[in-house]
């Protein structure tokens, strides 16, 4: 996996991984699960995971009080 943080970016955190296609459904849920139990502040968050024949894609954002920096990830599992 290769994990990259990008001031100034529309992402700040993105990072991009490799997977199996017949394990797609499970990568996406265990991508929203980490997610919500481990990246995300408890402030705000809001988070989707698109699921195509290629890939899984988690994009996610997330604020830790108001008017604080705003967090976005993009988060993708190339799929073979």
């Amino acid at each position: 996996m290769t994990v990259r943080r990008s001031e100034g970016a529309e992402w700040l955190i993105t990072a991009r991984a490799n997977g199996k296609a017949e394990d797609a459904a499970s990568i996406g849920a265990e991508l929203s699960r980490i997610w919500e139990q481990q990246l995300r502040y408890s402030y705000l968050s809001a988070q989707t995971v698109f699921v195509a024949s290629d890939s899984v894609t988690l994009r996610a954002v997330t604020q830790i009080d108001a008017g604080a920096l705003w967090v976005t990830a993009d988060v993708q599992v190339a799929l073979s």
